[in-house]
Parts: C-alpha cells; structure tokens; sequence
C-alpha cells in the first residue's frame, strides 16, 4: 500500500449534491478511483456522505489504529504506579458521566422523547 497521507491531508475534496451523484454515479466514481480525490456529497447543502478510494479508505483505518494503540500506551504509562482497581473506578465514572452527557443531548435534541 502506498503512502497517500499527504495526499489525504493537502487535497482538495471535489463536491457534489446527492442528485448530481445519482445523475452521473459510474462517472463520479470512475472519478475518485482514477484520481484519489475525495468526493463529499451533500444534501441541502450538508455533508452527508464522503467516497475515497479503498486504499485511502485503509490508511485512514491504519492512522485510527496507531492513534489508538498511541493513546493506549500513553494512559498505561501515565497510571503506572497507580492501583488498577482506582484507575478503574475513576475510568468507569468518566465514561458513565460522558454517558449520561449524551443521553440528555439526544434527549434535548429529540422533542418527541424518543
């Protein structure tokens, strides 16, 4: 797999709304693979969808998992010397906070209580 980071970083992604897509979709395609260059389509003027290629589709998975495994590293590092059973506990309260966080913002969000 060759190394398109830059590629993914520095280009400009072309635009489309959902019915120039559907209009032109084996074109618009053949586009992105022969080009590298992302396509957002939109709707009503929001982005609703992004096409890259699969080889870009991988890289980005594999910045995703170097990113994680880097996040992962630095924790155990920072609660070396901590009792696992604390780390823990603490960890279980953030994530049940964040939790309870968004619960009440899809809450607020949804007027019908859904």
């Amino acid at each position: 797999m060759s190394d398109h980071r830059n590629d993914l970083e520095t280009t400009m992604p072309r635009t489309l709304s959902v019915q120039e897509l559907k209009a032109d979709f084996d074109t618009q395609l053949d586009e992105v693979q022969n080009t590298s260059i992302p396509l957002v389509v939109e709707s009503d003027g929001m982005p609703v969808a992004v096409v890259i290629t699969p080889d870009q589709f991988q890289q980005l998975q594999q910045i995703q998992r170097e990113r994680t495994w880097r996040a992962l590293d630095e924790l155990r590092e920072r609660n070396a010397g901590e009792d696992p059973d604390e780390v823990l506990k603490f960890v279980t309260e953030i994530v049940d906070e964040v939790r309870r966080e968004r619960r009440e913002q899809r809450r607020s969000a949804d007027p019908g209580g859904r």
